[in-house]
C-alpha cells in the first residue's frame, strides 16, 4: 500500500508542477496538499513538496497556509536534523514577516536571505541555494539595488538549472 501511496504522490506532485507552468496556483495548492498527504501516509516527507506548497501558499497569500507549513518544517528539523528543512523554514518565515510590516525591513530580509542561502551552500542543497538567491533577489529589487538583482536572479537561474528543478528555475525568472 505505501507503494501505492508513493506512486499516487507522484503522480499528484507532477500534475502540480505542470499547473505552476500554467500559473494555476489553486491547483498546485490542491494537487500538491493531497500529495503531501499521500507521502505522509507512506512515512515520508519530501522537501521538495513542501517547496512547491510554500511557492503556491506565496503566490495565493495565504499567509495562514504558509505560517502552518513553517511550523512544521521547522518540527521536522527539530526532529529529524535535517537542516534543509531548517533553512526552508527560515526563508518562508522570513517571507511572512516582511508581508506583516514595519517590524521587519527589507535589509532584514536579505540579511536572512544571505545567512539562509550560507547554510543550504554548507549542506550542499543546491535548490535550496536557488531559493535563497530568488528571495535576495527580490530583497535588493525592493531596496532598489538593481545591478546586485540582476547578478543574484542569473545566479539563481544557473543554480536552479544545476539542481536539476524545473520548479525553482522557472521561480527564478519570476
Amino acid at each position: 500500500l505505501e507503494g501505492l501511496a508513493v506512486e499516487a504522490a507522484r503522480r499528484l506532485a507532477a500534475a502540480g508542477t505542470r499547473a505552476h507552468a500554467h500559473d494555476d496556483m489553486e491547483a498546485v495548492k490542491s494537487l500538491v496538499e493531497r500529495a503531501k498527504l499521500l507521502y505522509e501516509a507512506a512515512g515520508q516527507k519530501p522537501i521538495e513538496i513542501f517547496t512547491v506548497l510554500g511557492d503556491a501558499l506565496i503566490d495565493l497569500r495565504d499567509l495562514g497556509g504558509c505560517e502552518r507549513l513553517t511550523q512544521e518544517s521547522e518540527e521536522i528539523s527539530r526532529r529529524t536534523g535535517d537542516r534543509r528543512f531548517e533553512a526552508y523554514a527560515r526563508w518562508l518565515r522570513s517571507w511572512i514577516e516582511i508581508r506583516k510590516g514595519p517590524g521587519y525591513s527589507t535589509a532584514d530580509a536579505i540579511r536572512e536571505a544571505k545567512e539562509v542561502i550560507e547554510l543550504c551552500d554548507r549542506l550542499g542543497d543546491v535548490a535550496g541555494s536557488a531559493r535563497g538567491l530568488h528571495y535576495l533577489t527580490w530583497g535588493y529589487v525592493m531596496a532598489g539595488l538593481n545591478a546586485l538583482a540582476v547578478q543574484s536572479g542569473r545566479a539563481a537561474s544557473a543554480l536552479a538549472q544545476e539542481a536539476g528543478s524545473a520548479h525553482d528555475e522557472a521561480w527564478s525568472r519570476e
